[in-house]
């Protein structure tokens, strides 16, 4: 909301009393319409006359950016130990036999 307002050159309180906070009223909080707005724009924002079409497409330009899940790369060392002769390939194609 407030990036939305710098760019457009409007104040914090009024996106938030034209847009956040009857989105509360319906949705219970914002940030689940804006889960939904990423999906479904035109449910969330179109009930709403104060939304016009080039803050629209800021506000969910910066909704799909920040609620995008980021990959993450996951890494983890394993120590494995074999008794048998033959070692763990051994081991481990017999238990798939």
């Amino acid at each position: 909301m407030r990036h939305v307002a710098e760019v457009h050159g409007g104040k914090l309180e009024d996106l938030y009393e034209k847009i956040a906070w009857p989105l509360y009223k319906r949705y219970g909080h914002a940030y689940d319409a804006f889960k939904r707005a990423a999906q479904d724009p035109q449910e969330v924002f179109g009930p709403l006359e104060a939304v016009d079409e080039v803050m629209q497409e800021s506000l969910l330009k910066d909704i799909k950016r920040r609620m995008t899940p980021q990959p993450h790369k996951i890494r983890a060392d394993v120590e494995m130990t074999c008794f048998q002769f033959d070692g763990v390939l051994v081991s481990a194609l017999a238990q798939v036999h």
